[in-house]
């Protein structure tokens, strides 16, 4: 088996032994270099806690939590989500001292969001999820 390997200007291939030509195999890694900058959507409301206001600004995929001082805006949490957020909306349960949010992505799909403080330490937990997509074939 002869090989010959011919490189021009425009592009790489291999011959072989009957001068059929094979083409160069070509891979590509393709990643986010910056993080999302343009907002889709924001809010305010007592999220962290009862007497923190909060402003909650979605960036594409990401949520990022700031609280309102006398001096300006403190980011506290900035979180990554699954999906491109579409639909961004606080709102307060019976009973409840502070906010929840529900988040609506681009795909249908939807959760309820709930921050819990401890200390220093700001975890947000999922409180329900699902895909709230209609498929307009199936039987209700």
């Amino acid at each position: 088996m002869i090989l010959l390997i011919s490189e021009s200007e425009t592009q790489q291939c291999f011959f072989v032994e009957r001068r059929k030509r094979i083409p160069k195999m070509a891979f590509n890694y393709v990643v986010t270099a910056h993080k999302p900058t343009a907002v889709n959507a924001c809010v305010t409301g007592n999220f962290t806690s009862p007497n923190d206001l909060n402003l909650i600004i979605a960036k594409n995929t990401r949520m990022e939590i700031y609280v309102v001082t006398p001096e300006g805006l403190r980011p506290i949490k900035e979180v990554g989500i699954n999906g491109r957020i579409a639909v961004m909306q606080l709102f307060r349960p019976p009973g409840e001292s502070k906010d929840q949010l529900f988040l609506l992505t681009a795909r249908y799909n939807a959760m309820i969001l709930e921050c819990q403080q401890e200390g220093e330490t700001i975890e947000i937990i999922t409180k329900a999820h699902g895909n709230v997509q209609v498929c307009f074939n199936q039987k209700l």
